[in-house]
């Protein structure tokens, strides 16, 4: 009969962790007090030993104790670890951010995605589509998200990212709560049933101080998450109208449009003079269609000093490769 190997990769759960340790006790107290009894060891040594033995039982004591205790959450199921945190962070929801939120549900499903390219443009070897199309149909190496610091992924583009995820996307983002982000950092998952490689959830909302996006948030999030996709080793990145939600707050979702087209528009102009490397495939989602209703995005993809063909698609149907990358 074959013995499977032990992985100590697959030791992910603290009761696992205390049950080698237990083995190890066992051993290690046996081993010792063994020794302790062998009468051919000097006078001296064998209190030691015994001593030794003592102070592992202690300490396996005080580690279970820490464990039943400080880290009691952690030892619950996947579903039960999830339930547990959302009911935590559903007291810190202010009534402002409550209303908000509640509003902007109650408007999702009357919105229907047309899957049109709004507009492309092309910047070298990189090409930037606007689609009004869902963000979890496409098969960008990376996808990014739209959360608050508490990762709740309680409505929007971020529950529905999270939906098609799966429970193992949802029990990482469970952790990552423990980092206790700040607006405008980003937590990183794997892409779980969602045919991408990562998924990047960006603290937009501050729930703890009540601080929504602005400007420099976004901005600071599209070229963060564009970083991190590149050190990836990604070719494409999938990015909805960030903050267009609940979060438009300081700005509009128009205007959380502009901003981030601008910055895409930027960094890939950059990428055209100076590397040869890097993504050759940009995504922005635009859920609600309205929210670009008076833009003129074929304009906002023209960026200064940059040659790049731009053309208009408001009727045109999103082909499979270029609405997914």
């Amino acid at each position: 009969m074959k013995v499977k190997e032990l992985n100590p990769r697959d030791i992910v759960r603290p009761f696992q962790f205390l049950a080698v340790c237990a083995i190890v006790l066992v051993l290690s107290t046996s081993g010792l007090l063994t020794a302790a009894l062998r009468p051919e060891l000097p006078a001296w040594l064998r209190p030691i030993l015994a001593i030794g033995a003592l102070v592992a039982i202690i300490g396996f004591g005080f580690l279970t104790y820490r464990i039943l205790t400080k880290f009691r959450p952690a030892l619950l199921s996947d579903q039960d670890y999830v339930a547990l945190h959302l009911q935590e962070m559903e007291a810190r929801v202010t009534s402002e951010y409550r209303e908000r939120f509640d509003a902007q549900q109650r408007r999702i499903p009357d919105i229907a995605p047309e899957k049109v390219i709004l507009a492309e443009a092309r910047f070298g070897k990189a090409k930037f589509d606007i689609l009004h199309d869902d963000i979890v149909t496409s098969a960008a190496d990376v996808l990014v998200s739209s959360d608050d610091n508490h990762l709740q992924a309680r409505g929007g583009v971020a529950k529905a990212i999270l939906n098609a995820a799966g429970s193992s996307v949802a029990a990482e983002l469970c952790r990552r709560r423990a980092y206790k982000l700040r607006q405008g950092k980003l937590a990183v998952t794997s892409g779980g049933e969602l045919n991408c490689r990562a998924i990047i959830h960006p603290a937009v909302i501050d729930l703890d101080e009540n601080r929504y996006p602005d400007e420099m948030t976004i901005r600071s999030i599209v070229r963060a998450s564009i970083h991190f996709a590149i050190s990836l080793g990604a070719s494409s990145i999938a990015f909805p109208v960030i903050g267009g939600g609940t979060a438009s707050k300081s700005l509009t979702p128009a205007e959380g449009v502009q901003v981030i087209v601008s910055e895409i528009v930027e960094i890939l102009s950059q990428q055209a003079k100076q590397t040869p490397n890097g993504l050759t495939y940009v995504a922005l989602y635009v859920f609600d269609r309205s929210a670009v209703a008076d833009l003129d995005l074929p304009e906002l993809l023209r960026p200064k000093n940059v040659a790049v063909a731009v053309a208009s698609g408001d009727t045109k149907k999103a082909s499979p490769k270029t609405s997914s990358a």
